[in-house]
């Protein structure tokens, strides 16, 4: 059998993926069986697909499902699991009898059930899941009229239900769950789609294209990211009582003609809840005489940004709209009209709602029941529906608290109380930011909630309370803990008013911060390893210093390691400072100034004084030693400065006297004996 082009499987591909002889009567009867997650029954499970082109493939010669093929009793493709890397995980082309696909579980590589080329009514599919096939389709159904696709599962797929010219089809309570195309419709006549729900796509809901005669109602289309419903170039349908919502459009509609939109459920969409556009493609007539009434609309473009100028739920640019019900002069139900004007479908135009819905307020609270059920689940029935002292409306429009919180804020104040008693901020746990919540600075400490500072002492009042002092009595030159710093001072200083020694380094915080300039929060202010009080009153170092005697090593070095003293930078008199030493790995603790352990005949003093390295006889590597030229007036650290420059100087100097004085005497000598010149 040759495939026509374009379709998913090639003939190659499908006689690898499976051959009758290997999914016989006898595999199947042979299978593992399996149970997939929440499945009550017991699946036959296999790893290879299922292909079948010709009516026989179905019997005892085949694959020998039960049932006779007749319409009383069709063949049962039923209760398997067929989880394969292959193609398609099963397919069935060009047959005459009937059959139904139901309770299997299906996961393969491009396409879970592919059908295409059945007579009317052969095909019917129930119950089954097409799982996880992101590169491709859930199922493809392709020129088969009259089938069932009735309570299947299409779950994270690119496509969950894809069908091509299929006439007088019906899809009835599918579940289509994250899917990037939940369904694709093309080329449909006298379609029923009804019950379904799909949720959570990516791109599109349903895309409905060239077909005519649709009945779409009680779906469920919420929480896709792109649009809810797409129809194009479509004639005669009826959608009624579906509930589309949470998506970025509702519905959009391209060249749609004579169909009817009541009933329908229709908000919180990101954009428009409906757009019919008049544009029609070259040769297909544009949109025109669709009816509209009766349809709830909440809260649509409700996430857009400024720029896009949108002022209405609903955009219809086609001819002959009609936006009410004739016979009942009643129109649609939208959420921001006011009563007073008809409702404008689009701005400075003749399309419009003549006779829009007014909501009921069943509790008097300004928001209408609708709202209230569907957008904020307040309680219709109780215009305060938390019991706070606000009604619903003030919070949502007024107050922006929420309407279902007795404490939007949680701070132990109602939000009726912060806003009407207190003047509080009721979403905001410390209207004046002093570190105390508007409940404690009301009911416990009574200050001020609107005023950090209650007792104008220039400490803020949670600070005062954290640290035992009274924010009802300015304390400010009051020195708890007679530690020399006042409390001001302490609250400047980040201090404890109940700790004269913050840090406990044996210094009184008003010591480190009047005396010593140190950090009365850090025990170890100069970071030199020594405690500060340890310095001041053992070692007599400077706590704020972390060399005292600038010897180029700290206090903590030289008491805990090197043992040197922190108070003499050149602890053993040899005129070489003590961090010097330690940097060249000399003793500082022993006279080593005459000394010359590179033996470059410049003594440990000599090299200190000149700068060179006691270690390396040759310090800038000239190949001279430090002491030759320091004799000869050189400079040890140049590499360019050394004694063979002036040998070479004086080379060239005398080389060029000899050859003058060579060149004149040749010179004489040949003219006398030309006798050019005479002495």
């Amino acid at each position: 059998m040759k495939l026509e082009e374009g379709k998913v499987c090639s003939k190659m591909g499908i006689a690898v993926i499976i051959s009758l002889a290997i999914l016989s009567s006898s595999l199947l009867n042979s299978a593992q069986v399996d149970i997939y997650e929440d499945h009550t029954v017991i699946l036959n499970a296999i790893t290879d697909g299922i292909y079948i082109d010709d009516d026989l493939d179905f019997g005892p010669t085949g694959y020998n499902f039960n049932g006779s093929g007749t319409t009383g009793d069709p063949y049962r493709i039923e209760d398997l699991t067929i989880d394969t890397e292959n193609s398609i995980g099963i397919f069935i082309a060009d047959v005459s009898v009937y059959f139904v696909i139901q309770n299997c579980w299906i996961d393969a590589y491009d396409v879970g059930i592919y059908i295409q080329n059945v007579p009317n009514g052969r095909a019917n599919l129930y119950n089954n899941i097409c799982n996880h096939i992101k590169g491709g389709h859930g199922m493809i159904i392709s020129n088969v009229e009259n089938i069932t696709i009735q309570e299947n599962s299409f779950i994270n797929n690119y496509f969950g239900l894809h069908l091509y010219d299929t006439p007088n089809s019906r899809i009835l309570n599918n579940s289509i769950e994250f899917n990037t195309e939940g369904i694709s419709i093309d080329l449909g006549v006298n379609l029923i789609i009804a019950n379904n729900s799909i949720i959570y796509g990516t791109n599109t809901g349903i895309s409905i294209r060239d077909s005519n005669y649709t009945v779409f109602e009680n779906n469920e289309i919420e929480n896709i990211d792109g649009y809810g419903v797409i129809i194009d170039n479509c004639d005669y349908a009826n959608y009624s009582n579906n509930v589309i919502n949470d998506n970025w459009v509702g519905i959009q509609g391209y060249s749609v003609r004579h169909h009817v939109f009541t009933d329908n459920f229709i908000y919180l969409n990101d954009y428009y809840g409906i757009i019919i556009y008049y544009l029609g493609y070259t040769g297909v007539e544009p949109s025109a005489n669709n009816v509209f009434h009766h349809n709830i609309f909440i809260n649509n473009i409700n996430d857009i940004p400024p720029w896009f100028n949108v002022e209405f739920q609903a955009y219809d640019t086609s001819i002959n709209s009609l936006w009410y019900d004739e016979a009942t002069l009643e129109g649609n139900y939208w959420s921001e009209y006011n009563g007073s004007l008809p409702y404008y479908i689009i701005a400075g135009s003749y399309t419009l709602d003549l006779y829009p819905l007014n909501g009921t307020d069943t509790d008097g609270d300004n928001l209408d029941d609708l709202q209230e059920e569907y957008v904020y689940f307040t309680d219709l029935y109780d215009n305060d529906t938390d019991s706070d002292g606000l009604d619903d409306f003030e919070e949502i429009f007024v107050y922006d608290t929420n309407p279902n919180n007795f404490d939007s804020d949680y701070d132990g104040l109602a939000d009726g109380e912060e806003i009407l008693i207190y003047n509080t901020n009721a979403l905001n746990t410390d209207t004046d930011a002093d570190g105390l919540n508007d409940y404690n600075e009301v009911v416990v400490y009574l200050t001020n909630p609107l005023d950090a500072d209650s007792d104008d002492d220039l400490m803020p009042d949670g600070w005062e309370v954290s640290h035992s002092l009274n924010p009802l009595v300015d304390d400010a030159g009051d020195d708890l803990d007679d530690d020399g710093l006042v409390n001001l001072d302490e609250f400047e200083y980040y201090t404890n008013t109940n700790l004269n020694d913050t840090d406990s380094d044996g210094l009184f915080d008003g010591e480190e911060v009047h005396t010593y300039l140190t950090n009365p929060k850090d025990s170890d202010s100069d970071d030199d390893k020594l405690n500060d009080g340890d310095e001041v009153n053992i070692y007599l170092t400077d706590p704020a210093d972390y060399d005292s005697d600038d010897d180029k090593l700290n206090d903590g070095a030289e008491i805990n390691q090197y043992n040197t003293d922190p108070l003499d930078a050149d602890s053993d008199d040899d005129l070489m400072p003590d961090g010097w030493e330690v940097s060249h790995s000399l003793d500082p603790l022993v006279d080593d100034a005459a000394g010359d352990p590179d033996e470059d005949e410049l003594s440990n003093l000599e090299e200190y004084e000149e700068g060179t390295n006691p270690h390396d006889p040759d310090s800038d590597g000239d190949t001279y030693y430090d002491g030759e030229e320091v004799r000869k007036g050189r400079d040890p650290l140049d590499p360019e400065s050394h004694p063979l420059a002036d040998d070479i100087r004086n080379q060239i100097i005398g080389g060029s006297v000899f050859g003058v004085l060579f060149i004149g005497g040749l010179t004489i000598y040949i003219l006398i004996k030309k006798r050019i010149i005479s002495f």
